[in-house]
């Protein structure tokens, strides 16, 4: 079965946050995406199993790896039990692996020793090939399961999404998650093709994918 998760990022208010969250759990979602400052209101609500996934220095990744660490350890107190972090685009640009790798590697250290994912945001249409292919080996190596698709900055194209998403499956062993413009089609698409998960953006969607 599918992994299927709602973003609640970007709501308006506390009342839509706890509204679109129970909504959620009804039709069935697996996970929700939760801003730092909002997790102390679903935490002690939230079915035992269900994802609260927290993220971290996002959707820029271009905070000092000290920085981010505090956060990952700060959203972790307040009650998630997965964190989203982006990658740092400066340390791809600086063409520097091993600050790359220790920037992951330390918040993945953190997580792990605290019994929480970590789940890595790639933007994969604004990174080169070489470069992309350095990233996905890294996370293999740390041993990281989990990859979301992109941040959501850039415009995306959903068949080339679903399609780098298989990829990190088939390549890396990896379990990615699909986070874009998903149709009724696209999500038969990626059951079809036996891709982890997909991230919902609004309650509407969830709806009309019958998820």
């Amino acid at each position: 079965m599918i992994y299927r998760e709602l973003s609640l990022y970007n709501v308006d208010s506390i009342e839509d946050l706890k509204y679109y969250f129970f909504q959620g759990i009804e039709l069935g979602i697996q996970g929700f995406i939760i801003s730092p400052s909002l997790l102390d209101i679903v935490k002690d609500i939230a079915p035992e199993g269900i994802v609260l996934s927290c993220p971290i220095d996002y959707p820029y990744g271009q905070g000092h790896s000290k920085v981010r660490n505090h956060a990952t350890i700060r959203a972790i107190r307040g009650g998630a039990n997965a964190i989203d972090l982006p990658i740092n685009k400066h340390l791809i640009e600086k063409g520097d692996i091993s600050l790359l790798t220790n920037d992951i590697l330390s918040n993945y250290e953190i997580c792990r020793d605290r019994g929480v994912n970590l789940r890595i945001v790639l933007e994969y249409r604004h990174t080169d090939t070489k470069s992309m292919e350095h990233i996905l080996n890294i996370i293999r190596d740390v041993g990281i399961e989990y990859v979301i698709s992109r941040t959501e900055l850039f415009v995306d194209n959903i068949t080339d999404n679903i399609l780098f998403c298989w990829d990190m499956a088939l390549k890396y062993g990896l379990s990615p998650i699909v986070n874009g413009d998903i149709s009724y089609e696209n999500y038969g698409t990626i059951k079809n093709m036996d891709i982890f998960g997909v991230r919902l953006n609004n309650i509407a969607k969830v709806k009309s994918l019958g998820v």
